[in-house]
């Protein structure tokens, strides 16, 4: 993505948020992010015939169409791309990217031998960052569109629910008197795996030879209802687009 093409998508995807400058700072985390999830993908599919070597360089990923001709794993590429991006966009946060504060607003209350110190990672931002990207590239009254809309959001989802408490210890000779936390962004391995789970276990396989039967408002209500035990696995799922052939 040129200069150019990033004012141009800060403009129509970030209104109100600064004059549409090159974010030098945004573009490489956006950038690092695509390139951890397509590394994360590549593993998780290491073992299969598909392996993830298909998919698209960053630049296409920024300022394009990611769609794989509607093989399944296009799902799971959707997935993991938002997700890596919110990753590597929510931690860049911490002082690097302007219009991107420390957000620590939902932590609970410290303990007796911990307590917050230190700026969580963004998710916020990055999700929003993702969604704005992302998001505004899949136009269209189609169900593809629809579901990728619904793979993108997985992907954010996954990050933000597994965020973890990271901390450090303080006190004389490694006593670990104290601890100071602050929350960060899950690995991109835990990520891969979450994603790689839903994939293999909740996805939901449509064949447009059936879409005139199914209304898509109703596709996307009759879900599962979410469980109190692993909510993400019970909840989201990935559909995938089988194309004819």
């Amino acid at each position: 993505m040129s200069p150019k093409q990033w004012k141009q998508f800060m403009a129509e995807t970030l209104p109100g948020r600064g004059d549409g400058t090159f974010n030098l700072a945004l573009f490489e985390a956006a950038v690092i992010g695509v390139r951890r999830a397509v590394a994360e993908c590549r593993y998780q599919f290491r073992n299969e015939r598909w392996n993830c070597s298909q998919v698209p360089d960053e630049g296409t990923v920024l300022f394009g169409n990611v769609l794989l001709k509607g093989i399944p794993q296009t799902a799971f590429v959707y997935s993991i791309i938002n997700a890596g991006i919110v990753q590597s966009v929510a931690e860049a946060c911490l002082g690097q990217i302007d219009n991107c504060p420390c957000n620590n607003r939902g932590r609970e209350s410290s303990s007796t031998n911990w307590q917050w110190q230190g700026c969580d990672h963004n998710v916020h931002f990055g999700r929003r960052f993702s969604r704005r990207l992302l998001d505004t590239m899949e136009r269209g009254s189609h169900v593809r569109y629809r579901m990728n809309l619904h793979n993108n959001k997985v992907g954010r989802a996954v990050v933000a629910a597994n965020m973890e408490r990271y901390c450090r210890c303080h006190g004389t000779s490694g006593s670990c008197t104290m601890r100071t936390c602050y929350r960060r962004t899950p690995r991109m391995r835990t990520v891969g795996n979450l994603l790689k789970q839903i994939y293999e276990q909740n996805s939901i396989r449509i064949s447009p030879s059936k879409l005139e039967f199914i209304s898509v408002k109703s596709l996307y209500q009759n879900q599962s209802c979410c469980q109190k035990i692993q909510p993400i696995l019970n909840c989201l799922h990935i559909f995938q687009y089988l194309s004819n052939r």
